[in-house]
């Protein structure tokens, strides 16, 4: 009875995650076919080819053998619609310009869970229970996708004349704010998730 809840969870896990995979591509196509008709109203073509291709970033990890799980798909999924969708196609980033520091949040909390599944697949059947590693790691990779994005608004600003590091205060503290909400995200996510699986071991 078990394994087939289990089975039936999977299912609606494949389910949700094929669905949020259309959804997100159509709207990116929709946008980007927009573009062709009202370019004044739909000006961010690179953007929107971007929301088509940027859902199939789990299924690239898993061809390098880079195993991810249903959950961590569907929540990668689902993080894009406010962060990308909203936040860039939509350009809430400037209309609500907090909506940028809570997607900056929710990245860090989307890293730590990956983080935590990578550990779980490598660091864990190695013996692996040191909850300072764990926790360092985590930060670590939260580190790493915080800097690497912001390089990517920097070299987007710079390259494509956008705006990116502008839609709250200019250049050095855009970027440091930014970092710092991920970061806090990630360290606060860290914290409860080790507790919790800790006390599960026990």
């Amino acid at each position: 009875m078990k394994k087939r809840r289990i089975n039936i969870l999977d299912k609606k896990l494949e389910y949700a995650v094929l669905t949020l995979k259309v959804v997100v591509a159509a709207v990116g196509l929709g946008m980007f076919i927009g573009h062709f008709m009202a370019p004044a109203q739909l000006p961010k073509v690179w953007s929107y080819i971007a929301t088509m291709g940027v859902v199939i970033i789990p299924d690239l990890f898993r061809l390098m053998k880079v195993e991810i799980s249903r959950k961590l798909e569907l929540m990668y999924l689902i993080f894009l619609i406010p962060s990308l969708i909203l936040g860039i196609d939509f350009d809430w980033y400037r209309l609500y310009p907090i909506f940028d520091k809570l997607a900056h949040l929710a990245s860090g909390v989307l890293t730590v869970f990956a983080a935590d599944e990578l550990l779980e697949s490598v660091y864990k059947p190695l013996g692996g229970k040191d909850w300072r590693f764990k926790l360092l790691f985590m930060m670590a990779l939260a580190a790493l996708i915080a800097v690497a994005w912001e390089c990517f608004e920097f070299l987007h600003d710079q390259l494509l004349g956008g705006q990116m590091q502008q839609l709250i205060v200019p250049g050095l503290a855009d970027t440091m704010w930014d970092m710092i909400w991920a970061l806090g995200g990630g360290l606060v996510t860290g914290v409860i998730l080790l507790v919790y699986t800790s006390t599960l071991d026990k």
